[in-house]
C-alpha cells in the first residue's frame, strides 16, 4: 500500500516531466554493434541536471537492458554531463541525438525508474 501523492511531491513531478517524457535528458543512438564500432551500448541517455547527489549521471544501454544478455550501466561525473564537457557539445561518438519517444520500451522504462530515484519522485510505502 503506498500513500497518495502530496500536493509537493505532484509539483516536482509536473516541474521535471513534460507529461510522460523526463524534461531534464538527452538521448543518442550509437546505431547498435556494427564492423565500426562494436559496441554493446547502443543508447547513451545523459541526465542533464545535477541530481540531489550532487552528480551528473548517464546510462549506456542496449536495447534489452534488462535481458540477462543485455547491457545496461550507469556511471556519473560531478563536473559536466557526458555530452557537454567543459560546456562543449561533443558528442560526436555517443551517436546521433534522438527523442525519448524514439528509445525501446525497456529503456525507456529504465531512464523514467531511474530519473524517479534520481529526483526523489517515487511514492514511499506506507510503515505499519
Amino acid at each position: 500500500m503506498t500513500k497518495p501523492l502530496s500536493k509537493t511531491l505532484k509539483a516536482r513531478r509536473a516541474r521535471l516531466f513534460k507529461g510522460e517524457t523526463p524534461r531534464y535528458i538527452r538521448c543518442y543512438d550509437n546505431g547498435g554493434l556494427t564492423a565500426e564500432n562494436g559496441s554493446l551500448d547502443r543508447y547513451t541517455i545523459s541526465y542533464t541536471r545535477k541530481s540531489e547527489l550532487r552528480h551528473f549521471f548517464y546510462v549506456a544501454a542496449s536495447e534489452y537492458p534488462f535481458s540477462p544478455q543485455g547491457f545496461g550501466q550507469h556511471m556519473s561525473n560531478r563536473n559536466f554531463p557526458i555530452d557537454r564537457p567543459n560546456g562543449k557539445c561533443l558528442t560526436k561518438h555517443l551517436g546521433k541525438k534522438i527523442q525519448f519517444k524514439d528509445l525501446p520500451p525497456d529503456v525507456k522504462r529504465m531512464v523514467k525508474d531511474d530519473y524517479m530515484d534520481l529526483w526523489n519522485l517515487k511514492v514511499k510505502p506506507v510503515q505499519f
